[in-house]
Order: C-alpha cells, then structure tokens, then sequence
C-alpha cells in the first residue's frame, strides 16, 4: 500500500516537462533532463523510485523504447543507534505512557512500528514464550490519513519470535479481562510510535 501511495506522489509531483508531450514524442536526453530535476533535491532513492514506474509506464505503452539515462548513486546513511545512556532515558521518560510497551517491543524483538499495532490477543503463546508476527497496520493507498491491516513487509517478516519472560508479563497485565483474541493490543496507528 505504501508503494501505491508513493506512486501516486510521483505522478502527482514529477515529471512536469513530460505530462503535456505524447509519449511517442518523448526522447532519452528530455528524460535525463527530468531525472536531473529531480535529482536537484531529492535523495537518489526517490529518483530512483521516480525512475522505476516511469520505465514500467513505457515498457507498457511504448514497449520497443529502451530507456538509459544516469541516475545518481544511492549512498546509504548508516541508521543512528541511541547508545545505553539514551535508551535508558527514553524508556524512563515512556515509562507510565502508552508507548513503553511498544518500545521494548521495537527494541527487544525488533519489531516495526507496523508489526506492533498489527499485534492481537492470538499472537502471543504464553505456554512457548513466543510472539508470531502475522499482520502490520499500513497507510491505505487510496487516502494518506487512513490505515489498513495488511500482512508484514517480506516473507521472512512473518515470524515468531522469543519472548522474554519479562515482556510476556508485562503484555498479559495489560491484557483486558474480557478480550476476544482477535484484539489488537494497542490501540494507535504507528505515527503514534514515531
């Protein structure tokens, strides 16, 4: 869903210089010079993004076009990783909140933010000690403010993992006493744990 939804973005916001232009009409240089546009500003995995459904749009209406243009490198930026000082302040300040939880999970199990509110009842086998992550919440493609259950990122996202003692408890004190096991855990889309 958010694929659809970053697809329309592009559509929406790029390529200016070749909406008006029949397809047929459209040259390998008028392409690099709208990839070099996008390029001013924009990170290369955006342009690359831009780049990909733009191939796929001619490969299915212009098929005999093959499209070679330079797209600039994608350098990857390492992720920020809060050292033990910070984390310990950051699960201090979620303490008494409705995100503590969330983020042992993030933290401990490496879940996503996604795979947390797509989190039910049935999920959690507290006879193994494990959790099964089977669903995520994502943006729906067709609205940019609603959110829809789907199934996790990749294949291997679908998983089960060990839960540590420690979690399983602090999950089942939070747990209603009347609940049906196809109850989310959390009730909060993932902006509220970024």
């Amino acid at each position: 869903p958010s694929t659809i939804v970053e697809y329309r973005n592009i559509e929406k916001n790029y390529f200016d210089m070749l909406k008006p232009m029949q397809i047929s009409k459209i040259t390998i240089p008028m392409i690099q010079t709208a990839i070099n546009e996008i390029s001013f500003g924009h990170a290369a995995k955006t342009v690359k993004n831009a780049y990909g459904l733009l191939t796929a749009t001619f490969s299915m209406f212009r098929p005999d076009f093959s499209i070679r243009v330079t797209l600039p490198k994608i350098h990857p930026q390492p992720l920020p990783v809060p050292d033990d000082e910070d984390f310990l302040r950051l699960l201090s300040l979620a303490k008494d909140t409705q995100l503590y939880i969330p983020i042992l999970l993030a933290a401990v199990l490496s879940l996503r933010r996604s795979e947390i509110c797509g989190l039910q009842w049935q999920d959690i086998d507290q006879h193994r000690f494990t959790l099964t992550v089977r669903r995520s919440i994502v943006r729906c493609p067709s609205a940019t403010t609603s959110w829809t259950v789907s199934t996790p990122k990749t294949i291997q996202s679908g998983r089960s993992v060990l839960l540590p003692p420690f979690l399983l408890s602090l999950l089942l004190d939070m747990r209603p006493k009347k609940f049906n096991l196809t109850d989310f855990i959390f009730d909060f889309t993932p902006d509220t744990i970024t």
